[in-house]
């Protein structure tokens, strides 16, 4: 007769084994195989095999996915302590609570190689700036100023228009057309199909810090229902870059800026350049040389609503937010962590004096 409780054991020490055995091969991949290896052998074909597969759930379950995830960890969690705190009879509190660790660690493990199969070996790979031969450097204050002035001159232009386009009656296809035509020129994984949906209750993400996020365990972004509605669009693109492989955030914001600010939409165009000419404006901040005179007064009011909407969702762990994600970044292999969002000046200074206009 089967000894269960032995074959339990047995399927629970070969688990343990796999669970390990995967996670020091992961690591082996990304730390050691070459950036150009794994564009060819991950981003270029493994990856779109993957964003196939959740573009097609997303086509039968229309519920964002994170809702899912959220659901499956709790469960998970509930599970565990249930089948340790039932199945555990005559063991010592001690006792149980390594059990619960010990399995705590192997959940951890399989959430690590999770994402890296799913998304995080883009990590390791080429570059979008790379690809396309784009190596940016620190720019002249001059070129900066310049800049500053010229999109601050399209702002106030496109402030005054399109007052009734509202994100929830936009057309959403646009920026996902738009998007895909920008990868068919610029990148590889053109034909993929990715899901960035709107997260609530409001706020849920900002005052975490964040205005959309991408999770690989669910392959979808999610922006912020909370968001201002001339902030949704450029933070859609940015989202659905990463849903293209593009790891670097400030790539996803160049990226976001160069698609969003040649749509046929003003809407689309003044959340593009309204997004990037405040990286500008921080800059000018730094010597003094914003002049808020210059702002039209529509221009104005739509910033201070952008603001309230900061004050009304504030971020709760501030300091502990901005330290864990910029050693997060820095691990992937991020040099600049944090600061890779404000990069967007130079990305943008060194591409405008590419060849790929």
């Amino acid at each position: 007769m089967v000894n269960l409780k032995r074959l339990r054991e047995t399927i629970q020490n070969w688990y343990i084994y796999l669970v390990v055995g995967l996670l020091v091969i992961t690591m082996l991949m990304f730390f050691v195989l070459p950036e150009v290896w794994m564009f060819k052998g991950y981003t270029s074909h493994f990856f779109p095999l993957v964003r196939s597969l959740f573009d097609g759930i997303s086509g039968f379950i229309k519920v964002p996915f994170l809702y899912l995830l959220i659901f499956i960890c709790l469960f998970r969690i509930a599970f565990s302590f249930w089948r340790v705190f039932n199945f555990s009879q005559g063991k010592s509190l001690l006792a149980k609570l390594y059990l619960l660790f010990g399995r705590f660690l192997k959940s951890i493990g399989v959430i690590i190689i999770l994402f890296y199969w799913l998304w995080g070996f883009n990590y390791a790979s080429l570059s979008f700036l790379d690809y396309n031969n784009i190596d940016p450097q620190p720019v002249e204050f001059e070129w900066v100023e310049s800049e500053y002035f010229r999109v601050l001159d399209t702002l106030n232009t496109l402030s005054a228009d399109e007052k009734n386009v509202y994100w929830a009656n936009f057309d959403k296809s646009i920026l996902d057309v738009s998007l895909g035509n920008f990868f068919s020129q610029h990148y590889v994984n053109a034909g993929l199909d990715p899901v960035v949906s709107e997260i609530f209750p409001k706020g849920f993400l900002l005052r975490l810090g964040a205005q959309g996020i991408y999770l690989p365990w669910t392959g979808q972004g999610q922006i912020d229902a909370g968001l201002h509605d001339l902030q949704k669009p450029f933070t859609y693109l940015h989202e659905m870059s990463h849903g293209y492989g593009i790891t670097n955030e400030g790539e996803c914001n160049l990226i976001a800026f160069l698609v969003g600010k040649d749509s046929e939409s003003n809407y689309v165009r003044y959340s593009a350049y309204l997004s990037y000419w405040r990286y500008l404006a921080r800059q000018m901040l730094n010597v003094g040389c914003h002049d808020t005179d210059l702002l039209s007064e529509d221009l104005k009011n739509d910033l201070l609503a952008i603001f309230e909407i900061y004050d009304k969702y504030p971020d709760f762990f501030p300091r502990f937010r901005v330290t864990s994600y910029d050693l997060y970044l820095k691990v992937q292999g991020v040099e600049e962590g944090m600061k890779s969002y404000s990069k967007i000046i130079m990305m943008n200074h060194a591409w405008s004096n590419s060849s790929n206009l």
